[in-house]
């Protein structure tokens, strides 16, 4: 009885570690890539469309992360998983984009 209980222990253990999905969900993805994306414009026009250290992205992109509760041990392994399902991962951009231009009009409105 003892080896059963084992067993299916282990099978239990091996089931958790196959990962069905993405560690993140795709709304959760199109949220952090909003701001990304935003970070990245504001960058561009903060340093004049300079080149950036690399330490200065890390710093930012971290706190991106730390904004939606994340680390880079949790977004990297979802975003690999996304660029391996090139379809789910259009889908998340498609998203990404909406909710831009979604600001955009917003801000429009409030400051014509």
């Amino acid at each position: 009885m003892g080896t059963l209980k084992n067993t299916a222990f282990l099978l239990l253990c091996f089931l958790a570690s196959c990962q069905q999905g993405p560690s993140l969900s795709s709304d959760e993805m199109k949220k952090v890539l909003v701001d990304a994306v935003l970070l990245e414009a504001g960058q561009q026009q903060q340093y004049n469309f300079g080149v950036l250290p690399d330490s200065a992205w890390l710093r930012d992109y971290r706190f991106v992360l730390a904004k939606h509760g994340l680390d880079t041990g949790q977004f990297y392994p979802a975003l690999r998983w996304f660029k391996a399902h090139p379809d789910q991962y259009a889908k998340v951009w498609e998203g990404v984009i909406t909710e831009l231009q979604k600001q955009e009009l917003e801000r429009r409105e409030k400051h014509p």
